[in-house]
């Protein structure tokens, strides 16, 4: 059984209830989500028309026993800064959330869930 890190996107599919999502889902034994992607989707909420629903919704989901909240760490700057410095060495940036993300996955060795093709870029992430 694979353990998975949650992306922004993935979530929303998720909700929007996609099947090939669902099924990632049936085959992780924990799934994880990290505080920039929590803090990407209240972002979102906040902008959109059902803030206080997709609020409840998103504790609903965290409260799962098989998900669970990492906290960013000294030891995630660590992955942090030498994901950036590879990422700039190759002339192939991506966005900063998507980096934090990545670091956080990488020290806890989890896949990341996601629809971004950009996380590709990243030698040595595992990508769900």
């Amino acid at each position: 059984m694979k353990q998975i890190l949650i992306d922004t996107n993935f979530y929303t599919e998720i909700m929007r209830g996609s099947l090939d999502v669902k099924k990632t889902m049936r085959q992780s034994e924990k799934i994880f989500m990290c505080p920039i992607v929590i803090g990407e989707l209240l972002y979102g909420f906040k902008n959109g028309n059902k803030e206080k629903k997709n609020i409840e919704q998103l504790n609903q989901f965290l409260s799962l026993s098989s998900v669970e909240t990492l906290l960013i760490t000294p030891n995630t700057s660590e992955f942090f800064a030498l994901i950036i410095q590879q990422l700039k060495k190759a002339g192939t940036p991506i966005p900063t959330n998507d980096l934090w993300i990545a670091a956080s996955a990488m020290e806890h060795g989890l896949a990341v869930a996601t629809m971004d093709r950009h996380f590709k870029k990243i030698v040595n992430l595992m990508l769900v």
